[in-house]
């Protein structure tokens, strides 16, 4: 994975272009009136004790679009509420998934997820 630093950059993008499309009217609650700061909603882990459903966390180690220090923040929220939750990390891979091998594990496991918790097999 990339340096700590670098992931608090792309996260500080992360959370820029969210108060632009803020500011643009564009994506949730954020601008005025709301209460909080476009930047504070833009943090994933902040809402995490309003979910219960079981969720599986997926995404690419170098997703410059959604950074996955976004996806590890929420799993540790999760985790900390003791709440049903499963976080992947493709090794070197973009927003898209792009190996085919990783596009294989990542299909395998949204069923298998499925399987368990709306299907209710185990």
């Amino acid at each position: 994975m990339p340096q700590r630093h670098l992931h608090h950059v792309l996260h500080a993008v992360n959370r820029a272009r969210a108060v632009r499309r803020s500011s643009l009217g564009v994506g949730g609650a954020a601008g005025a009136g709301s209460g909080l700061p476009a930047l504070e909603l833009s943090r994933p882990y902040l809402s995490a004790d309003s979910i219960t459903t079981p969720t599986l966390i997926m995404g690419g180690e170098r997703d410059w679009n959604v950074p996955i220090m976004n996806s590890e923040q929420l799993y540790q929220a999760l985790r900390r509420l003791g709440r049903t939750t499963e976080l992947v990390v493709h090794p070197g891979q973009p927003h898209g998934i792009g190996k085919p091998s990783y596009q294989k594990d990542r299909y395998e496991r949204y069923l298998a997820w499925y399987d368990r918790y709306v299907k209710g097999k185990n």
